[in-house]
């Protein structure tokens, strides 16, 4: 650990490919940090509708949208000098979202929403225990089943190419998955309890996603899903945070 803090220290990028470990690994860094990123001005890069909503709701959640600075990244756009440079200095990928401070880059949106909620002091279950478990759940696993049957949904049945096994292999373990959250939504408001969370910020955006693919296919027969969906929406950050219908990755 002495040695990954000390990493930390240095000008760095933390790349991280894996949605659950890499969540955990940002938000044991940055607390064992100390707060040491609290008083800079971060940057933070989106595109409506892409995973990076769920930072862009979450910040409007803890009212610090304004210490931000909010770039809009043209991730369709590989070939620009601009996007080219994004990715040499920030996002391998190319892709969001991505936080960027003087000495420290986050690239997944499990690991920000983390950092944001420890950072503000807000928003966070007193059960971490149970936070832990919700979160890595979701960007390890439901992330993973809903970028598969995305692909299936809305580039491969436009031209005639999708896989009707991967769709059902898909589409199974998303039933497996809904099962599960339904039985974790039992008797409460929001996932971790009857408080909203940071946890709800990263689920709400696959529940969402769920609601929008083949017009909702996935979730219609969950009506837990629903009426927590329907919570969400409710909820002004929300409202504001959504300006499109299509989901993207």
């Amino acid at each position: 650990m002495e040695q990954l803090q000390k990493f930390v220290s240095n000008k760095f990028t933390l790349t991280l490919c894996f949605g659950g470990i890499s969540a955990l690994t940002a938000f044991t860094i940055l607390r064992n940090k100390k707060g040491n990123n609290s008083q800079k001005k971060g940057k933070l890069y989106f595109h409506s509708v892409f995973r990076s909503n769920r930072c862009i709701w979450l910040l409007r959640e803890l009212n610090a949208v304004e210490d931000y600075e909010l770039i809009d990244v043209d991730v369709w756009d590989k070939t620009s000098n601009e996007s080219k440079s994004y990715t040499e200095t920030v996002h391998p990928h190319t892709t969001v979202p991505a936080l960027q401070y003087d000495d420290l880059t986050l690239l997944e949106s499990g690991a920000i929403c983390m950092h944001l909620a420890e950072k503000y002091h807000s928003l966070i279950p007193t059960d971490l225990g149970d936070l832990y478990n919700i979160m890595f759940y979701v960007c390890a696993t439901l992330d993973e089943v809903q970028e598969k049957l995305f692909v299936q949904f809305f580039f491969n049945e436009k031209n005639g190419t999708e896989d009707k096994n991967e769709i059902e292999h898909a589409t199974q373990k998303f039933n497996a998955c809904a099962k599960y959250l339904v039985t974790r939504l039992r008797g409460k408001e929001y996932i971790c309890g009857d408080k909203f969370s940071v946890a709800d910020c990263v689920l709400g955006y696959n529940m969402w996603w769920a609601s929008e693919m083949k017009e909702g296919i996935l979730i219609q027969k969950y009506p837990e899903l629903l009426s927590y969906l329907e919570r969400l929406k409710s909820r002004p950050a929300f409202q504001q945070t959504w300006k499109s219908s299509k989901p993207v990755m």
